[in-house]
């Protein structure tokens, strides 16, 4: 479908006749005219009916018009991102995560690599996985480490590895020789795992009890200090590296490879 074309059908939706979308557009009122025709023919409907001097859309033409508006912001949306990736210099790096990776996982995988960006600015966010796809899908991050049982439905994901949950208690608990389905409850965290992941890990590392947590957010000093078991109950999720559309170049390509390795790297270690 021509894109000119339904940008012509708009302005005539929007001022009303022939006349006044031929002036806003800058073009003649017969290429207005033959073009309306030609995409009524491509449609095969009727778009506008005439009433009195002026047209008067038809319920066709309602339905075409949010669809146009779509497609034409769509497209303004992929040019810029195709201008943006053309001049991309690699000097701000917008980074993204869930809780339950932003804690360690995540800088730990950025620090095995960012000595290569010395004059790189990073920022970083921490929120749910669909919020932080909000957030990609608006440009406010380039890159988000997200979780869920499958990929999100997007472009430019990445699959990472599987996420894996423990059960964990301080050692000093255990030590006492009390078995692990004697030791309090005090939480548990998904991939998610919004804002309790930070207490809940902190209650489990000053000795109240035990939860359930994904391993990232563990230190290996702190893991050394606990004991860990399957979490049976669970469930199974995997960890997602989602690309900006806007982020795609030969630099960024390179950073999303390093960040990929690094989060493989520290999330198989744990």
């Amino acid at each position: 479908m021509d894109l000119e074309r339904l940008r012509m059908f708009i302005a005539i939706v929007e001022e009303g006749s022939l006349t006044g979308a031929s002036k806003r557009l800058e073009v003649t009122q017969p290429a207005v005219s033959r073009n309306l025709k030609l995409l009524e023919e491509e449609l095969q409907v009727a778009l506008f009916e005439r009433v009195g001097r002026g047209l008067e859309i038809t319920q066709a033409g309602k339905v075409l018009l949010p669809r146009a508006y779509e497609m034409l912001q769509r497209m303004e949306r992929i040019s810029q991102d195709v201008k943006y990736a053309s001049t991309q210099q690699l000097d701000l790096v917008r980074v993204g995560a869930v809780p339950t990776l932003m804690m360690s996982a995540v800088p730990r995988a950025v620090s095995s690599f960012k000595g290569d960006y010395a004059l790189l600015d990073w920022q970083w966010s921490s929120a749910s996985s669909a919020r932080l796809l909000a957030l990609l899908n608006e440009g406010i991050l380039d890159v988000a480490v997200v979780t869920g049982e499958a990929a999100p439905p997007v472009e430019n994901v990445h699959y990472v590895t599987h996420y894996q949950h423990v059960t964990v208690a301080h050692r000093a608990l255990l030590a006492q020789g009390e078995a692990m389905s004697s030791v309090p409850n005090v939480g548990m965290a998904s991939g998610d795992g919004v804002e309790s992941c930070a207490t809940v890990k902190s209650l489990v590392m000053q000795g109240f009890g035990k939860a359930v947590l994904p391993t990232s957010v563990f230190s290996g000093a702190e893991r050394e200090e606990l004991v860990c078991l399957p979490a049976l109950d669970a469930h199974e999720e995997s960890v997602y590296l989602v690309v900006s559309s806007g982020f795609i170049g030969d630099a960024s390509s390179e950073f999303v490879e390093k960040i990929l390795q690094g989060l493989r790297q520290v999330l198989v270690m744990v």
